[in-house]
């Protein structure tokens, strides 16, 4: 595959276990006109960057119209939720009721900002944690907002 090429699903013909490419083809026919929209918290890092760069692609050239929205916040937000991370493993930080009031609205102002009109938004969640029930989270929040139905994946 040339490099800046979209994939396609029958580019894994070769290498995907025999019927594979099939069974995803037949799945996608009665998908076919819906729509799905991803979010995540970046384009750039992680393996949920990794499986959507591919993922989003193929799920268009199965005929699913698939979007990718991704989240976003000020350097001030960056810094809090590394703050909040790190206090939750355990190093000592400095956290105002200001600093959880910034996240609390970031939170809220991305589930309203993103294009959430689909048949199924897919959002990823970290994990159960004291950070989730501080702050709410990115996810909550989404599945508040969104005309549809959520699937919060972890």
């Amino acid at each position: 595959m040339a490099q800046g090429s979209s994939v396609k699903l029958d580019d894994y013909r070769e290498v995907a276990p025999r019927g594979a490419v099939d069974f995803l083809l037949r799945i996608g026919e009665r998908l076919q006109g819906r729509r799905l929209v991803h979010v995540s918290a970046s384009r750039y890092a992680g393996s949920v960057v990794e499986t959507l760069n591919r993922l989003v692609p193929i799920l268009n050239d199965l005929g699913v119209d698939t979007s990718w929205e991704v989240t976003i916040g000020g350097a001030d937000f960056d810094t809090v939720t590394r703050s909040v991370g790190r206090a939750l493993a355990g190093t000592e930080q400095v956290i105002t009721e200001g600093m959880l009031g910034r996240l609390r609205d970031t939170c809220a102002d991305n589930a309203r900002r993103l294009q959430l009109d689909a048949d199924l938004v897919v959002v990823g969640r970290r994990s159960r944690s004291l950070r989730r029930l501080v702050l709410g989270s990115v996810s909550a929040g989404v599945a508040r907002q969104a005309p549809c139905d959520v699937l919060i994946v972890r």
